[in-house]
């Protein structure tokens, strides 16, 4: 709330504004964001998570923890596998194409700083 109150101070990106509820006068509401899933649309996500097929051992429970909309608990393997491989997996085709591609290189760097072996030529490029 408090960001979204800064950023109308400031006047910057009025589609994050806080205005106020007609329906419910003195009530304020958040007005979606483009990186946010609907109901209909977690229960997608949370749909292909709970059927994905990994290595007995590589996710320990991740579906459980989707389903109850938290991620605390994790293993900090079970967070870096989620970054670079479940998240973009499991968001494809549900958000708009800006936020999903910044998911998608944001992931992919992740996954390429990670690597076991890399190369310091390829750092510029990332």
């Amino acid at each position: 709330m408090k960001v979204r109150h800064d950023l109308q101070r400031k006047g910057i990106k009025p589609h994050l504004w806080i205005i106020v509820n007609p329906k419910r006068g003195g009530k304020m509401l958040k007005l979606a964001t483009l990186y946010m899933l609907t109901n209909v649309e977690f229960d997608t996500f949370a749909s292909v998570i709970e059927n994905l097929k990994t290595p007995l051992g590589h996710v320990s429970a991740m579906a459980q923890f989707i389903r109850r909309k938290t991620f605390k608990g994790l293993k900090s393997h079970d967070y870096h596998v989620s970054m670079q491989q479940i998240l973009p997996l499991g968001l494809r085709g549900l958000l708009d194409s800006r936020p999903s591609m910044a998911i998608m290189r944001i992931s992919n760097v992740f996954w390429r700083i990670c690597n076991k072996v890399w190369n310091p030529l390829e750092i510029e490029s990332l």
